[in-house]
C-alpha cells in the first residue's frame, strides 16, 4: 500500500501564485457582492463600515513586496502557516462555541 500523497501548492513563484489568489479573490468578493444586491440584502450602511479598511487594504498593497523581501522565504512561508493555523483553530472554537 502506498502511503498518502502530500499536498503541494501548485508550482509557480510567489508573484505568481499571490496574483492568483488575488484574482481569485477579486471575483468571489464580486459574485458575493452581485449576490447580496439582487437579493436585497446589500446596503448602503454595509459599504460605509467598509471604508475604514480601504486604508489598511492599500498599505497592504503597497507594502507586500517590501514585506516579502524583507522577510526572505522561509520566514514568510512560516508566517502564513502559523497565520492559517490560528485562523483555523479560532473558526473551530467559534463553531464548537456555538
Amino acid at each position: 500500500m502506498r502511503p498518502a500523497a502530500r499536498p503541494r501548492l501548485p508550482g509557480g513563484s510567489g508573484p505568481e501564485i499571490r496574483s492568483t489568489l488575488a484574482v481569485a479573490f477579486l471575483v468571489g468578493t464580486g459574485i458575493s457582492l452581485a449576490t447580496l444586491f439582487f437579493v436585497g440584502r446589500l446596503e448602503w450602511e454595509h459599504l460605509l463600515l467598509a471604508l475604514p479598511l480601504l486604508p489598511g487594504l492599500l498599505l497592504g498593497l503597497l507594502g507586500t513586496g517590501w514585506i516579502a523581501s524583507l522577510l526572505g522565504r522561509w520566514w514568510l512561508r512560516l508566517a502564513v502557516l502559523v497565520f492559517a493555523a490560528v485562523s483555523g483553530l479560532a473558526a473551530m472554537l467559534q463553531g464548537f462555541a456555538g
